[in-house]
């Protein structure tokens, strides 16, 4: 991710009263402020749901262990066999998972120390994005999607392993996935089903952002990888040609909204208001962080963020990046080990994206 002036820089829900976290949340209305109504009987069915599938920490560390055990940037093998280990763990959960390879022409960094030496300016990778199906509605209209990148940063002179960046979110997607495997609400109450996506080559190459387009001979994007090969890939749905679905399997499901996560670890979770972001899903982040009384957890500034959401935003898809670039202690830097990642953080993201997404997936009841 990238943030100018840093160096990168139904009946469940008719229980809690969602429509009137859904209205208070800009969607009824251009000019609506965001202010729960929830009863307490409401905020005590919606607590219930959540604490059933509870983030367990000294699993979540075990698999951070795992996931954040060695560096695996884009296009290496370790990269690979991270991909295969994401899509195990989400079959126990999706109904349905597979793998997206793509490959793509990378900055060489050779070229960069000595654009003269006698080498290509270019190398080409391969990736791999992990993509998970859910079901979440009897009979589902829409999809409601959330991602989070895999890989990690090549750092000279660092084994960077990036249990924060990207451990925190990646894993974070899959308890979502089993929140809703062991808790499923009430399928009346949701037209939505989940796409829950893990994008590989969301890092540079070269040590800097923007190195690829500005200073490196090749002249290319050397950032987001993944992400842009999902977003062109995307079609017309067959319903509704205005919108945009996945694959030919999932061709009548419109996808509604994009919530992409990353750097959700930090003790004292402080999340950025993205300035890329739609307003209308900032607001129903806002209300949803008031149903838990952790409206304060949003920064009030705006801040303008690139990571994987843009090409999905570039597509015309209704974006949300949930993200806190406020910590950044071990962001990029030797430390950014397992024992850093706060449960707590991650927890509370989990209950925030699986409020939403019920939120989201009640939008054309």
């Amino acid at each position: 991710m990238f943030a100018p002036h840093q160096r990168r820089l139904g009946l469940f829900w008719a229980n809690i009263g969602v429509a009137a976290v859904f209205c208070s949340a800009g969607f009824c209305g251009r000019n609506s402020e965001p202010s729960v109504t929830l009863s307490s009987i409401g905020r005590e069915h919606l607590i219930k749901f959540l604490d059933a599938s509870k983030i367990d920490g000294t699993s979540l560390q075990k698999n951070l262990q795992t996931f954040a055990g060695q560096s695996h940037p884009f296009g290496s093998p370790a990269q690979k066999t991270t991909a295969q280990w994401l899509a195990k763990q989400a079959k126990a959960f999706a109904e349905n998972v597979w793998l997206q390879e793509f490959s793509a022409e990378t900055p060489n960094p050779v070229s960069l120390k000595n654009p003269d030496a006698p080498a290509n300016s270019t190398i080409r990778k391969s990736g791999y994005n992990v993509i998970a199906y859910q079901r979440l509605a009897r009979e589902a209209k829409c999809l409601v999607m959330v991602s989070s990148h895999f890989d990690t940063k090549i750092l000279e002179g660092i084994d960077y392993f990036g249990a924060n960046d990207s451990g925190s979110s990646s894993l974070l997607l899959l308890e979502l996935l089993h929140t809703f495997k062991q808790a499923l609400p009430n399928h009346n109450a949701l037209q939505c089903d989940l796409l829950v996506v893990w994008f590989d080559g969301e890092e540079s190459v070269l040590p800097n952002w923007d190195d690829g387009e500005k200073i490196h001979p090749a002249k290319i994007i050397d950032h987001l990888y993944g992400s842009r090969y999902f977003a062109e890939q995307l079609q017309a749905c067959k319903s509704d040609g205005k919108a945009l679905c996945i694959t030919s399997q999932l061709s009548n499901l419109p996808i509604i909204a994009a919530i992409n996560i990353d750097m959700v670890g930090s003790k004292n979770i402080q999340y950025t208001r993205d300035s890329n972001s739609s307003v209308k899903l900032l607001n129903l982040l806002q209300s949803t962080l008031a149903i838990f009384n952790e409206q304060n957890r949003l920064n009030p500034s705006p801040q303008a963020i690139a990571d994987d959401h843009l090409p999905l935003h570039d597509r015309g898809l209704e974006v949300l990046e949930v993200i806190d670039f406020n910590h950044l202690e071990y962001w990029h830097k030797a430390g950014d080990n397992a024992e850093r990642v706060d449960a707590d953080a991650v927890e509370l993201t989990r209950k925030v994206i699986v409020t939403m997404i019920l939120q989201l997936a009640e939008k054309n009841r």
